[in-house]
């Protein structure tokens, strides 16, 4: 399948070891000027020292290229209007959605960090894999073998999901 340049929303589903469930979070493909900017300020140097500021750069990027999340996924505590105890409401990215905060990539950053920096990592550290080299057959040609391989491997492409295990 074919790399489709432009915008590309794409969906990462994340089984939550600490809430339950999973959670879908949407994001778009990075410019490259983004992913090289991400990969130096995964790494600096400080007079002679070099320094490791990956979960900085996660938490960066991944706020970067977020561009939402399925609703009920992230939600906030709010006081009651009476008796002043506390519910859970969920929170949108939508701006036309009723429950919309616009400070929605903060809150999802306070209560998943461990989330926005594991979608930076698949994204910007392991946005590929290398496939298992195949022997060549005798009497095979290389359009025989690329279509044995096919079925290996589906890469994300546009609306893609991927489960991805936390």
């Amino acid at each position: 399948m074919a790399r489709i340049s432009g915008q590309v929303i794409n969906t990462a589903i994340f089984n939550d070891n600490i809430g339950g469930g999973q959670i879908h979070l949407y994001w778009r493909n990075p410019t490259t000027e983004e992913r090289a900017s991400y990969t130096n300020m995964s790494i600096q140097r400080e007079g002679d020292e070099l320094v490791v500021k990956k979960g900085e750069a996660r938490q960066e990027y991944g706020l970067k290229i977020l561009t939402g999340f399925r609703f009920g996924d992230f939600g906030q505590r709010v006081a009651a209007a009476v008796g002043g105890a506390e519910n859970e409401k969920s929170f949108s990215h939508e701006p036309d959605h009723p429950d919309y905060l616009e400070n929605w990539k903060d809150l999802v950053l306070e209560s998943g960090a461990d989330l926005v920096e594991l979608l930076a990592a698949r994204v910007f550290d392991m946005p590929c894999s290398i496939a298992a080299a195949q022997p060549v057959k005798k009497g095979k040609d290389a359009s025989d073998i690329a279509g044995e391989n096919k079925a290996q491997e589906t890469l994300p492409t546009k609306n893609s999901q991927e489960t991805l295990t936390q």
